[in-house]
Protein backbone atom coordinates (compact mmCIF):
# COMPACT_ATOMS: atom_id res chain seq x y z
CA UNK A 1 0.00 0.00 0.00
CA UNK A 2 1.65 3.57 -1.25
CA UNK A 3 2.10 6.15 1.25
CA UNK A 4 -0.72 9.16 0.68
CA UNK A 5 1.40 12.21 -0.03
CA UNK A 6 0.81 15.42 1.41
CA UNK A 7 -0.25 18.14 -1.07
CA UNK A 8 -0.31 21.78 -0.72
CA UNK A 9 -4.48 21.45 0.13
CA UNK A 10 -3.94 19.42 3.28
CA UNK A 11 -1.24 21.73 4.51
CA UNK A 12 -3.30 24.68 3.27
CA UNK A 13 -6.10 23.21 5.42
CA UNK A 14 -4.02 22.62 8.59
CA UNK A 15 -2.70 25.67 8.72
CA UNK A 16 -6.39 27.08 8.16
CA UNK A 17 -7.34 24.94 11.33
CA UNK A 18 -4.68 25.48 13.01
CA UNK A 19 -5.50 30.01 12.88
CA UNK A 20 -9.03 29.09 13.44
CA UNK A 21 -7.71 27.26 17.09
CA UNK A 22 -5.41 29.67 17.73
CA UNK A 23 -7.75 32.63 17.14
CA UNK A 24 -10.63 30.41 19.96
CA UNK A 25 -7.93 30.18 22.38
CA UNK A 26 -6.65 34.01 22.03
CA UNK A 27 -10.43 35.07 22.31
CA UNK A 28 -11.25 33.27 25.67
CA UNK A 29 -8.11 33.86 27.07
CA UNK A 30 -9.03 37.71 26.03
CA UNK A 31 -12.17 37.42 27.42
CA UNK A 32 -11.09 36.10 30.85
CA UNK A 33 -8.75 39.66 31.02
CA UNK A 34 -10.36 41.94 29.79
CA UNK A 35 -13.94 41.01 31.44
CA UNK A 36 -13.95 42.85 35.27
CA UNK A 37 -16.51 41.79 37.68
CA UNK A 38 -18.37 43.32 40.58
CA UNK A 39 -20.24 42.29 43.14
CA UNK A 40 -24.13 43.56 44.13
CA UNK A 41 -26.61 42.59 47.05
CA UNK A 42 -29.43 42.30 44.30
CA UNK A 43 -28.83 42.17 40.34
CA UNK A 44 -33.03 43.09 40.22
CA UNK A 45 -33.28 46.13 42.95
CA UNK A 46 -30.30 48.16 41.36
CA UNK A 47 -30.39 51.89 42.28
CA UNK A 48 -31.19 54.55 39.44
CA UNK A 49 -28.21 56.12 37.29
CA UNK A 50 -25.86 58.81 39.57
CA UNK A 51 -25.08 61.86 37.76
CA UNK A 52 -23.07 65.08 38.78
CA UNK A 53 -22.02 68.72 37.36
CA UNK A 54 -18.77 68.21 35.90
CA UNK A 55 -17.40 70.74 33.27
CA UNK A 56 -13.70 70.11 31.15
CA UNK A 57 -13.35 69.44 27.42
CA UNK A 58 -10.95 66.66 25.87
CA UNK A 59 -9.87 66.04 22.86
CA UNK A 60 -9.71 62.64 21.12
CA UNK A 61 -8.83 61.21 17.50
CA UNK A 62 -11.16 58.62 16.31
CA UNK A 63 -9.59 56.87 12.72
CA UNK A 64 -9.27 59.90 10.58
CA UNK A 65 -12.40 61.26 13.04
CA UNK A 66 -11.06 64.39 14.98
CA UNK A 67 -13.52 64.43 18.14
CA UNK A 68 -13.81 68.02 20.80
CA UNK A 69 -15.86 65.85 23.79
CA UNK A 70 -17.17 68.07 26.42
CA UNK A 71 -17.41 66.46 29.77
CA UNK A 72 -20.82 67.93 31.34
CA UNK A 73 -21.82 65.20 34.42
CA UNK A 74 -20.16 62.37 35.58
CA UNK A 75 -22.26 59.40 35.44
CA UNK A 76 -22.59 55.56 36.81
CA UNK A 77 -25.52 53.23 35.35
CA UNK A 78 -26.08 50.23 36.44
CA UNK A 79 -28.91 47.44 34.64
CA UNK A 80 -29.85 44.69 32.81
CA UNK A 81 -28.85 45.18 28.61
CA UNK A 82 -31.57 44.49 26.77
CA UNK A 83 -30.36 45.27 23.54
CA UNK A 84 -27.08 46.22 21.60
CA UNK A 85 -26.10 47.20 17.83
CA UNK A 86 -22.68 47.64 16.61
CA UNK A 87 -21.40 49.86 14.19
CA UNK A 88 -18.15 50.14 11.76
CA UNK A 89 -16.26 52.94 11.95
CA UNK A 90 -16.77 54.06 8.51
CA UNK A 91 -19.00 57.18 9.57
CA UNK A 92 -18.22 60.17 12.26
CA UNK A 93 -20.55 58.37 14.65
CA UNK A 94 -19.29 54.43 13.93
CA UNK A 95 -15.88 55.79 14.88
CA UNK A 96 -16.93 57.61 17.87
CA UNK A 97 -19.08 54.87 19.07
CA UNK A 98 -18.81 51.42 17.94
CA UNK A 99 -21.63 50.48 20.15
CA UNK A 100 -25.44 51.02 21.57
CA UNK A 101 -26.66 49.35 24.32
CA UNK A 102 -30.31 49.71 25.79
CA UNK A 103 -30.36 49.29 29.02
CA UNK A 104 -32.98 48.72 32.07
CA UNK A 105 -32.75 49.25 36.36
CA UNK A 106 -34.53 48.09 39.19
CA UNK A 107 -37.37 46.30 39.20
CA UNK A 108 -37.87 46.79 35.55
CA UNK A 109 -34.97 44.37 35.67
CA UNK A 110 -36.76 41.22 36.30
CA UNK A 111 -38.15 38.74 33.80
CA UNK A 112 -41.37 39.34 35.02
CA UNK A 113 -41.84 42.59 33.77
CA UNK A 114 -39.11 42.10 30.44
CA UNK A 115 -41.77 39.39 29.16
CA UNK A 116 -43.91 41.99 28.60
CA UNK A 117 -41.65 44.26 26.87
CA UNK A 118 -40.46 44.09 23.13
CA UNK A 119 -37.31 46.06 22.62
CA UNK A 120 -35.57 46.58 19.38
CA UNK A 121 -32.09 48.32 18.70
CA UNK A 122 -31.87 49.98 15.04
CA UNK A 123 -29.26 50.47 13.21
CA UNK A 124 -30.39 54.12 13.40
CA UNK A 125 -28.90 54.34 16.68
CA UNK A 126 -32.84 54.20 18.38
CA UNK A 127 -33.93 51.68 20.80
CA UNK A 128 -37.52 50.72 19.70
CA UNK A 129 -39.63 49.05 22.40
CA UNK A 130 -43.23 47.84 22.97
CA UNK A 131 -46.03 46.22 25.72
CA UNK A 132 -46.94 42.99 24.68
CA UNK A 133 -49.37 43.96 27.49
CA UNK A 134 -51.99 46.82 26.57
CA UNK A 135 -52.66 47.75 30.62
CA UNK A 136 -48.72 47.81 30.98
CA UNK A 137 -48.70 51.30 30.90
CA UNK A 138 -51.54 51.89 32.93
CA UNK A 139 -49.66 49.58 35.97
CA UNK A 140 -46.42 51.01 34.77
CA UNK A 141 -47.26 54.93 33.73
CA UNK A 142 -43.11 55.52 34.94
CA UNK A 143 -41.81 53.00 32.41
CA UNK A 144 -39.26 55.58 30.34
CA UNK A 145 -37.53 56.30 33.39
CA UNK A 146 -36.20 53.23 33.55
CA UNK A 147 -35.44 52.66 30.21
CA UNK A 148 -32.31 53.71 28.15
CA UNK A 149 -30.45 54.31 24.94
CA UNK A 150 -27.10 54.49 25.26
CA UNK A 151 -24.58 55.48 22.62
CA UNK A 152 -21.19 54.70 24.27
CA UNK A 153 -17.26 56.16 23.80
CA UNK A 154 -14.15 53.95 24.57
CA UNK A 155 -11.70 56.26 26.53
CA UNK A 156 -9.45 54.07 26.13
CA UNK A 157 -8.16 50.85 23.99
CA UNK A 158 -8.92 48.10 26.96
CA UNK A 159 -12.67 49.88 27.32
CA UNK A 160 -13.12 49.06 23.84
CA UNK A 161 -12.20 45.93 23.47
CA UNK A 162 -14.56 45.20 26.76
CA UNK A 163 -17.29 46.77 24.86
CA UNK A 164 -16.98 44.13 22.33
CA UNK A 165 -17.89 41.47 24.72
CA UNK A 166 -21.22 42.51 26.20
CA UNK A 167 -24.20 40.91 25.17
CA UNK A 168 -28.13 40.77 25.54
CA UNK A 169 -28.84 39.50 29.35
CA UNK A 170 -25.72 40.97 30.79
CA UNK A 171 -25.54 43.19 33.92
CA UNK A 172 -23.45 45.85 34.41
CA UNK A 173 -21.78 48.50 35.27
CA UNK A 174 -21.03 51.77 33.60
CA UNK A 175 -18.98 54.63 34.80
CA UNK A 176 -17.64 57.82 33.08
CA UNK A 177 -19.24 61.23 31.71
CA UNK A 178 -22.21 62.16 29.83
CA UNK A 179 -21.06 64.28 26.64
CA UNK A 180 -21.33 66.26 23.87
CA UNK A 181 -19.13 65.63 21.02
CA UNK A 182 -18.46 67.91 17.88
CA UNK A 183 -16.89 65.20 15.65
CA UNK A 184 -15.42 66.37 11.77
CA UNK A 185 -13.48 65.38 9.24
CA UNK A 186 -12.22 67.47 6.53
CA UNK A 187 -15.33 70.43 6.14
CA UNK A 188 -18.01 68.02 7.77
CA UNK A 189 -18.63 68.28 11.23
CA UNK A 190 -21.25 65.93 13.29
CA UNK A 191 -22.86 67.18 16.42
CA UNK A 192 -23.80 64.71 19.55
CA UNK A 193 -25.73 65.73 22.42
CA UNK A 194 -26.38 63.54 25.25
CA UNK A 195 -29.85 63.65 27.43
CA UNK A 196 -28.73 64.00 31.05
CA UNK A 197 -32.75 63.46 32.02
CA UNK A 198 -34.01 60.03 32.91
CA UNK A 199 -37.72 60.48 31.55
CA UNK A 200 -37.02 62.15 28.29
CA UNK A 201 -37.76 59.99 24.89
CA UNK A 202 -37.74 60.22 21.05
CA UNK A 203 -34.65 62.05 19.26
CA UNK A 204 -32.35 63.34 21.63
CA UNK A 205 -33.61 61.07 24.63
CA UNK A 206 -30.25 59.23 24.74
CA UNK A 207 -27.47 59.08 26.72
CA UNK A 208 -23.85 59.53 24.81
CA UNK A 209 -21.65 58.19 27.77
CA UNK A 210 -17.50 58.47 27.28
CA UNK A 211 -17.09 55.60 29.13
CA UNK A 212 -13.80 55.24 31.56
CA UNK A 213 -15.26 51.74 33.68
CA UNK A 214 -17.47 48.97 32.65
CA UNK A 215 -18.01 45.83 34.96
CA UNK A 216 -19.98 42.26 34.65
CA UNK A 217 -22.21 42.45 37.85
CA UNK A 218 -22.58 39.19 39.82
CA UNK A 219 -24.87 38.81 43.00
CA UNK A 220 -22.89 37.56 46.55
Amino acid sequence: MKNKKITKADIITFVLLLLSLLLIINHRIEKKTIKEYKTVEDLYSLPEPIQEQYDDVIYRKFGIYKSEIHLKNTYRIQGRVVGTAKYLPISATGALSPIDIGMVWGEFAKDEILEQIKFKSTYGRFLLFSFKNNNFKNEHPDYDYYISNNHLIPSNKKIAKALKYIKKGDFIELEGYLVDANTNFWQITHYWESSTKRNDTGDGACEVIYVTSIKWLKEE
